[in-house]
């Protein structure tokens, strides 16, 4: 069985995940992430969530079980790609809790 997250209290907290946006890291530690490259220190919105999962990072590094958010993030592909995106296409990631900043004041 899946270990359980505690009910989530930071900024996320009673949001109905729709259209809420969110920007993620710049910066990662060194080792394994899920947060890739192209995706650090953009803005993209919040369009829904999963639950909790193992977050992948300290399993990894120190294969900790520890259960984190998950959520499915909408960035505009020229926002990622620049002008080689097509106008109008989109990239969709599950990223976790830990790789997203609130931006909203």
């Amino acid at each position: 069985p899946r270990p359980q997250c505690a009910p989530c209290t930071g900024w996320w907290s009673g949001r109905t995940f729709k259209s809420v946006p969110a920007r993620t890291l710049a910066q990662m530690g060194t080792g394994h992430t899920r947060l890739p490259r192209y995706a650090r220190d953009k803005i993209g919105t919040i369009e829904g969530a999963w639950g909790t999962f193992i977050y992948a990072d300290a399993n990894a590094a120190e294969y900790k079980h520890q259960p984190v958010h998950l959520y499915t993030v909408v960035f505009d592909a020229q926002d990622l790609w620049g002008d080689e995106a097509v106008n109008g296409d989109s990239i969709v990631l599950d990223l976790f809790e830990p790789y997203l900043l609130s931006i909203e004041g």
